[in-house]
């Protein structure tokens, strides 16, 4: 989880409602699909240092499968929770666990969007996050709105900066 910045002491107090619901109205969080535990915690931990995604109050939460995704969107939704705001997808999933289920982000994503649609609620922005550009391509085709270089620091870094 973020660290949040905490006010001084001169500020306690002084927080009005319209300042707390704005607050909440801009906290993100974020989901990265991705069995690669080790460059998502490197980059997770580059994301959790980054002053502007304190200030709006991030949260990130990791999935090494896409069947793991998926059930908590459906959890989410039918027994409330916040819905994440911006899902980061791998091409290739479940390879460290065999599982044949969902193995592709373009099938995770296209489950994610019948869910969204069933339940009429909008489609959390979902982004290709491969290191390949064949594979982000693949992705963008199932319905990613925009690809990230995973393998890119600068444009890595450059994304959470500009949230």
């Amino acid at each position: 989880m973020t660290e949040k910045i905490q006010p001084d002491e001169s500020e306690i107090g002084n927080t009005s409602d319209a300042k707390v619901e704005a607050e909440q109205k801009t906290a993100k969080l974020i989901w990265f699909v991705d069995d690669n535990s080790e460059i998502i915690g490197s980059i997770m931990r580059m994301a959790r240092i980054t002053p502007h995604l304190a200030d709006i109050g991030a949260d990130f939460k990791h999935f090494k499968e896409g069947e793991e995704a998926i059930n908590e969107f459906v959890n989410i939704i039918e027994n409330g929770g916040q819905l994440p705001t911006i899902i980061l997808m791998d091409y290739r999933l479940n390879e460290e666990v065999n599982n044949p289920k969902y193995e592709l982000g373009a099938d995770v994503i296209a489950e994610i969007k019948r869910i969204a649609d069933a339940h009429e609620i909008a489609v959390p922005e979902i982004i290709a996050f491969s290191s390949q550009d064949d594979y982000a391509q693949e992705l963008l085709s199932a319905g990613a709105t925009a690809s990230i270089n995973k393998s890119d620091y600068s444009s890595v870094k450059h994304f959470f900066e500009t949230l």
